[in-house]
């Protein structure tokens, strides 16, 4: 369900929103998990270039997040 609701939300509210990030916000720069929820919104929404700009990990990332999103999904069928 989670990447179904991550598809409904907002791409723009979400580029609006002040960022979490403990680390940003003491010291001023991003850290190495700055912006990969969006990055990851981006790439849900096809927009790679995008995603890329706000994160390059998303190279690694995204498809770690397909493949459990898939196993566990096929994990839940099996088993029922």
């Amino acid at each position: 369900m989670i990447p179904i609701f991550l598809y409904v939300v907002p791409l723009n509210w979400l580029k609006e929103q002040h960022s979490l990030c403990i680390y940003k916000n003491l010291f001023g720069t991003d850290c190495y998990g700055c912006g990969i929820t969006k990055s990851v919104l981006c790439m849900l929404h096809y927009k790679f270039k995008e995603a890329f700009l706000y994160n390059k990990a998303i190279i690694i990332v995204f498809p770690i997040l397909c493949y459990l999103w898939f196993h566990t999904c096929f994990k839940f069928i099996k088993n029922k």
